[in-house]
């Protein structure tokens, strides 16, 4: 297991943050919870799984797996912390102004995992939403594998397993 403290200088809405990331209940691959998520994801030096929260003015993370510190190098651009929010003026829109005072914790941030995000994507492209949400739950449960670490999350499949699976799984699975 790694550790990473970062100090925060401007609110951080973890959950309005990371919640686009969720498939739908029950994704297999990510928790939100409070102040917390939990989170795995493949990374070049290999699986991992990363606990996220904020407590007070500071992000505690802890991360499992042979990709551990690469996720935890990568957290503060996860959780958009390296944006530059100094030419933001949110009064040239009613709406962004709205947004802005409503939730000033809300990050734009960015996983660097394009399969993790492109599997889904394009099964909601196929597929109404909640069919899609359990058709990628069925995937994960089905081709991916535990996660490292205490969290009892699951990595979903690799490239090379999906490439894998004959074209009569994918009906199976919704």
């Amino acid at each position: 297991m790694a550790q990473l403290t970062i100090p925060i200088d401007r609110p951080l809405d973890l959950i309005g943050t990371l919640g686009p990331l969720v498939r739908g209940r029950g994704d297999p691959t990510i928790r939100l919870g409070g102040r917390a998520v939990a989170r795995t994801s493949r990374t070049a030096q290999g699986p991992a799984a990363i606990a996220i929260e904020v407590v007070g003015n500071e992000i505690r993370a802890e991360a499992w797996g042979p990709g551990a510190g690469r996720l935890l190098e990568e957290l503060p651009g996860f959780l958009g912390l390296d944006d530059d929010a100094g030419g933001f003026d949110p009064s040239l829109h009613p709406l962004v102004a709205q947004l802005a005072r409503r939730r000033p914790g809300i990050r734009l941030g960015r996983t660097g995992a394009v399969l993790e995000s492109l599997v889904p994507a394009v099964l909601e492209q196929r597929i109404t939403g909640t069919e899609a949400w359990r058709g990628f739950r069925g995937l994960v449960l089905a081709h991916g594998e535990p996660a490292p670490g205490p969290l009892g999350l699951r990595l979903p499949p690799t490239a090379e397993v999906l490439a894998g699976l004959p074209s009569w799984t994918f009906p199976g699975l919704g």
